[in-house]
């Protein structure tokens, strides 16, 4: 059984869009909902407990509230690339060689995925990643039952997608694209705001620091970050953090 958990805003595209698709492709399944969340690690946190005292769970998919599903393959193929040994996340499109939080700025880029803004198509097939887009992480019982995320020092609905792909790489687990046709009705993203910012030196706080004084150096850089987003007169006087993602 293949369980299905989303963080939902306040845009209404969760009643919308992704409910009706998943009522349509894959009636019965359980769906996890958590509304008016102030940090998405913790509503994942809190969706995985339950999901994880589902009888014959499979697999639970964390995905956004702007993803439709175009038809029950999609489905299908979750449950297949779970199924493969040591798996422990499987998205839509992510990156090898990964070298911060964005996925994209990896040193070779898989799968492919239709959103409003544009179209990624780097690949068919699956492919083992370091990291896959958040807008769909497939996770299997292992993970459900074994990794919960800490999401101190990211902002309330960033980072969460890196976060998790570490942790259970950490864990020894594979993380995997594969094909699964989805469509993400999404808006441009945040890319060179500070809570973005926030989030790719807490990332890189994390795994990337190689010293007590390099994650001194970038905590202290995230406290600046963190600031300028509550009280954005300020990002003015704050150098983009790195560049973001031009589409």
């Amino acid at each position: 059984m293949i369980a299905y958990g989303c963080c939902a805003g306040s845009s209404g595209k969760f009643d919308t869009g992704l409910a009706p698709s998943l009522r349509e492709h894959c009636p019965g399944a359980p769906v996890i909902v958590r509304r008016d969340q102030k940090s998405i690690c913790d509503a994942y946190n809190s969706i995985m407990d339950e999901a994880a005292a589902l009888e014959g769970l499979t697999g639970l998919v964390l995905v956004h509230d702007d993803v439709v599903f175009r038809d029950a393959q999609a489905e299908a193929e979750i449950v297949r690339a779970l199924s493969g040994p040591g798996v422990g996340v499987v998205g839509v499109v992510g990156g090898r060689g990964q070298r911060e939080l964005s996925w994209w700025k990896s040193t070779a880029l898989f799968g492919h995925v239709e959103h409003a803004t544009h179209l990624d198509d780097y690949s068919r097939g699956t492919a083992e990643v370091d990291v896959v887009d958040g807008l769909l992480m497939a996770v299997s019982p292992w993970v459900v039952h074994h990794v919960r995320l800490d999401g101190r020092g990211y902002p309330a609905f960033h980072g969460y997608d890196g976060e998790l792909c570490r942790l259970v790489k950490e864990k020894g687990r594979k993380v995997l694209v594969a094909d699964i046709e989805i469509f993400h009705d999404c808006k441009p993203g945040p890319w060179g705001r500070p809570e973005y910012g926030q989030a790719l030196v807490e990332w890189q706080r994390r795994w990337g620091a190689k010293s007590k004084r390099d994650r001194a150096v970038l905590r202290a850089k995230r406290e600046v970050l963190a600031l300028a987003a509550r009280h954005p007169e300020l990002s003015r006087l704050i150098p983009a953090s790195g560049p973001g993602r031009h589409r």
